[in-house]
């Protein structure tokens, strides 16, 4: 008995490399299209990240503004006396250097005025969590109002709102109930000066009256934005990169426009002009700012 064997038909080498080279083609086209949608979706994240930091820095700024003025005491504030001070350096594009100083009371109350004290006195009872530094600037924010048992307020008998500055004379630790020593006119220096109204704690002699003292730390707020390291400070914090213009005009009246440009951390290749930008432009009233 004999035995043929039968013929095997294959691929030849030239179709194996013909089914390479398309192959290759293939899958250079996937990861093309892969690369570019990564690249894409890389860019739009950067892109979304500027937009939220924008907002984010302008709305801290605007509110800085609104808040300046507010509890100023009518001498300097770590050396301003002004409100509201811009300035810009002298030096042009691409090595500028803008300053934005403002003054007043801008976080929450620290302290709670823990007894009454009265006109000529130089020291106060607070109640407070936070620590106080020798010669930071204080303001005592007094609300009196009086109500019906229905809880409708009444008009009160003496003036519903008054306030007054000091100067705090001796470090005090954080905690507790403390008696500050305070200077009420921070104009002079070497002498503590009594305070020029009187001041009143929580009266709870009465379920329809209310007395509610606060006491605010009022500090100087510097933002700077210098251009060949296209950061924006603010009291030497960062506050933001790739912060490619800041811009604070005084329109008069108390109003304030501020311009802010930040940019992609890299550069998207699709864009011609490299890196991409959004820029936000805010007209904003400085409320306590009193003007002429």
């Amino acid at each position: 008995m004999s035995f043929r064997g039968r013929r095997q038909k294959g691929f030849s080498l030239i179709e194996v490399l013909i089914a390479l080279v398309i192959a290759m083609i293939v899958i250079a086209g996937v990861y093309r299209a892969f690369s570019v949608q990564q690249k894409n979706f890389v860019i739009q994240e950067q892109v979304s990240e500027v937009q939220q930091s924008v907002r984010t820095v302008m709305d801290l700024i605007a509110r800085d503004i609104r808040m300046a003025g507010f509890g100023q005491p009518p001498w300097a504030v770590g050396d301003s006396s002004d409100t509201v001070t811009i300035t810009a350096g002298p030096n042009p594009a691409p090595n500028r250097d803008i300053t934005l100083e403002l003054v007043g009371a801008f976080a929450s109350p620290i302290a709670l005025l823990g007894s009454p004290a009265t006109i000529g006195q130089n020291q106060i009872v607070l109640d407070h969590n936070e620590e106080f530094i020798k010669d930071e600037n204080l303001l005592v924010f007094e609300q009196y109002y009086e109500s019906d048992p229905s809880g409708n307020p009444l008009a009160a008998p003496i003036p519903s709102i008054r306030y007054t500055n000091a100067v705090v004379w001796n470090a005090t630790g954080p905690g507790g109930s403390s008696t500050i020593a305070i200077d009420a006119d921070g104009s002079t220096t070497g002498t503590r000066d009594g305070l020029d109204i009187d001041l009143r704690a929580d009266d709870a002699s009465s379920a329809n009256r209310k007395i509610l003292s606060q006491v605010y730390k009022v500090e100087k707020i510097i933002y700077r934005w210098v251009e060949n390291t296209r950061s924006l400070q603010r009291n030497n914090s960062l506050l933001a990169t790739d912060v490619s213009d800041f811009q604070v005009t005084d329109l008069g009246n108390g109003s304030l426009q501020v311009v802010l440009t930040v940019e992609t951390r890299t550069d998207d290749p699709e864009f011609a002009a490299g890196r991409r930008a959004r820029t936000l432009t805010s007209t904003i009233r400085a409320r306590n700012v009193i003007t002429s």
